[in-house]
């Protein structure tokens, strides 16, 4: 086996190719009629800022409160990027983040050192410091997301690939 980081279009990509096998992405995942995708299941999202921020803290905020400070988001390349461009473009504001991480595990951490503000799965909030991050309340639910595994239709599957894909559906406990 041989597990790569990708992000979601990167990994759709390798898909396509004959480059993977599986992919475990995050949708949107534009998967298409040559892929097949099964739901593993649903990931929430939320914004977090450092506590310094305080103007987000205590009141119902909008996507346009959150634009007005930095913005920390993953690669211009990846499914999130496009997601959180759509949804800010729905409301007239440009997503124009200030930094960009390769791996969503980053982003918390760039919260935490107070560089801005960063939508995560509500999951990775378990590892925040609370003294120090904080989830602003949003006017504005954020669409809901499901973590997917992507394979192509017609192409069988390693015995290698095959147990992977049994171990993941196992997890997800999906037959």
């Amino acid at each position: 086996l041989r597990i790569s980081n990708h992000c979601t279009p990167q990994a759709v990509a390798a898909l396509r190719a004959g480059n993977a096998d599986l992919a475990v992405v995050t949708t949107p995942t534009d998967a298409g009629a040559a892929l097949s995708e099964t739901p593993l299941r649903e990931v929430r999202e939320t914004a977090v800022c450092p506590r310094s921020f305080s103007d987000l803290l205590g009141r119902r905020v909008t996507l346009a409160d959150l634009a007005a400070h930095p913005l920390i988001s993953l690669s211009a390349d990846s499914a999130s990027y496009g997601l959180y461009a759509a949804l800010f473009a729905a409301s007239g504001l440009p997503f124009c983040p200030e930094i960009e991480a390769a791996t969503a595990d980053q982003l918390l951490p760039l919260v935490e050192a107070e560089l801005g503000v960063a939508f995560l799965p509500e999951a990775f909030l378990s590892a925040a410091d609370p003294a120090r991050v904080a989830v602003p309340e949003l006017e504005q639910a954020l669409p809901p997301r499901r973590i997917c595994l992507l394979a192509r239709r017609e192409q069988p599957l390693s015995a290698a690939a095959r147990e992977l894909e049994s171990m993941i559906r196992q997890a997800a406990d999906i037959r």
